[in-house]
Formats: C-alpha cells, sequence, structure tokens
C-alpha cells in the first residue's frame, strides 16, 4: 500500500522496503560469522532480573542519535498509521520507555495528548534519568510481564511500544498481560526501528528446528549480538528485523483476544530539496547516500483488542 502523508510517500509491505540491506551487501560493509548463545533467561523472572541490572543509558543514547536524524520520516510513519487505524491520542500508557521516552516524548509528540500517557519501565535507572529529562513525565517503573502489578485492568484506550517488545523471550505472555490493560476495542501499536535484542534470532530458529551455533551476517567481526544483522537458514537469509515481525505477529494472531490490523515494513521518504546528499535509516543504521532524499524503515505492528 502506498499512500502521501504530509509531504513523505508512505509504503507498506510484509517484504523489506528499504534498500539498506542490498547496499550493506554490495559494498561489502557486511561479514560472515557465527553466533553461538551462552546465556538466554530460562524464565521471566531471570529475563527481568538481567533487564534491571543493564545501564540504559548507553543503548539510549545509540539510538537517539539515529534516530535524530531522521526524526520527522520516522513520525510521519506513527503519524500516518494513527490516522490510518483512528488509534486512540488520550489515556495510553508507552511499555518499556527507556531512559529517553522516545516514543512518547520523540515519534509521537504532537499527535497524542501526552498529559493523559504514563509510562513504564522495569529499569529504575530508566525512570530515574527520563524524569530528570521530563521532571512533568508520569513515569514509573513496572514490568509488561506484570499489568496487573501496574492497577490497570481494562481501563486503557492504548498502548505503545518503540522497540520494547523484542527484548523478551516471553512475547506471547507479555502481550497477553498487555491486553489485560486495554478495554474491549482497545489498541496496541509497536514500532520497531532497531535491530532486535536479547535473543530474538535464537528463538525463531529454534523454532525452525536449527541449533546454535548459527551461520550469521554480521556489521563487524565480533560475537556480540548487536552485531548479527541477518541468519542464514536452509532457505533463506532473514534479517533481525524480519525475524522479530513475524514473531510478533504470529503471536498476536494466536491470541484470540486480538486482531492484528497491521504488522509489516513501512518505509517513509521524502525528498530534501536544496540538499546533495540524503539519510537512509534502517534499524538503527544510519547511511549517508548521494541521492538527496531522506529514507527511514521500521516494522510497525496494530492489534486491536476484540474480547
Amino acid at each position: 500500500m502506498r499512500e502521501q502523508h504530509q509531504g513523505y510517500l508512505i509504503e507498506n509491505s510484509k517484504e523489506e522496503l528499504s534498500s539498506v540491506p542490498r547496499l550493506l551487501r554490495a559494498n561489502g560493509l557486511l561479514s560472515t560469522g557465527t553466533m553461538e548463545f551462552y546465556r538466554i533467561p530460562c524464565n521471566i523472572e531471570e529475563e527481568e532480573l538481567h533487564l534491571k541490572e543493564q545501564d540504559p543509558c548507553d543503548a539510549s543514547a545509540l539510538f537517539e542519535k539515529n534516530r535524530a536524524e531522521v526524526l520527522g520520516t520516522l513520525r510521519a510513519i506513527a503519524g500516518c498509521v494513527m490516522a490510518r487505524f483512528d488509534i486512540p491520542r488520550k489515556n495510553g500508557i508507552d511499555v518499556g520507555c527507556g531512559a529517553t521516552g522516545g516514543m512518547i516524548h520523540q515519534l509521537l509528540k504532537g499527535l497524542i495528548d501526552e498529559h493523559t500517557w504514563a509510562e513504564v519501565d522495569l529499569n529504575p535507572r530508566a525512570i530515574k534519568t527520563l524524569l530528570e529529562r521530563y521532571p512533568r513525565a508520569n513515569a514509573f517503573e513496572g514490568s509488561y510481564h506484570r499489568v496487573g502489578n501496574l492497577g490497570l485492568h481494562e481501563n486503557l484506550d492504548i498502548i505503545t511500544g518503540l522497540s520494547s517488545l523484542d527484548t523478551t523471550q516471553f512475547i506471547e505472555h507479555a502481550i497477553e498481560e498487555l491486553q489485560g490493560a486495554l478495554k474491549k476495542g482497545g489498541y496496541l501499536l509497536h514500532i520497531q526501528d532497531v535491530r532486535p535484542g536479547l535473543g530474538t534470532g535464537w528463538r525463531e530458529l529454534r523454532r525452525k528446528g536449527m541449533e546454535s551455533p548459527y551461520s550469521a551476517e554480521l556489521l563487524d567481526k565480533t560475537s556480540n549480538e548487536n552485531a548479527v544483522f541477518a541468519y542464514k537458514t536452509p532457505n533463506e537469509v532473514v534479517t533481525t528485523g524480519e525475524l522479530f515481525r513475524r514473531a510478533l505477529g504470529r503471536a498476536l494472531e494466536q491470541n484470540s483476544r486480538y486482531q492484528l490490523l497491521m504488522n509489516d515494513w513501512v518505509r517513509a521518504t521524502r525528498k530534501l530539496e536544496g540538499e546533495t546528499r540524503g539519510k537512509l535509516y534502517y534499524m538503527n543504521i544510519l547511511l549517508t547516500v548521494r541521492e538527496p532524499v531522506e529514507d527511514a524503515s521500521a516494522v510497525v505492528t496494530v492489534a486491536r483488542k476484540v474480547s
């Protein structure tokens, strides 16, 4: 599907729309290596403990730095999707908000009534940093795996997440918990604009019957999971972003409380008048190109609670 939105061309598809994967391969910017997983949480409690111990600021600063270069384009994606599905602009909560509150204070700024929104993150340092930056934010510590502990029960119109549901190995449990906070007819909107972490690849490849170590395309020659760009399977080379898209879409389709409305790659582009260079943004990879165009892609998922 293609449409114009506030000067941007918006396209969506089940197939990846960005030219970044092709450019990285064509210019030899990906190397081949193997990835072996040693520490995968065996339960939600172990996963949450690990997330609480992470320093939330390093990753958030890196994400924000690249995201800021194409923020208007990412806002166009969010605004187009919200308008297309008539997604509520009030009475929401953002889960996994991180130290920068990127969803509420950046992507959705001006699109929602942020005074009626709350922000939640499991990591106490993330909440502390967020409140130092936005003192009036309604932000508090909490987990999307324990919605009942937040005092929410079928009273929200909208739940949002920006690159947050990729951090769990227990995604089916997370979306089941989240529906408990939504009114009937309420919406879940998730935008994934950074490479998924914490075992997205491991989970999906295990589901295909493949065992570690895995053959991978890497953005650098380390064995760090964050370096993984794509995995090689017997039938395809599949990016980590695509693996996450499939995982989240499948979990929502299998949950009878939701109607899945969108689970697509969405791309926004616009010409840069008077410029000699352009920017391509894909899963928090930022490339400078000769064509004067701004181009950003993300995985956008929209679901509505139906029962």
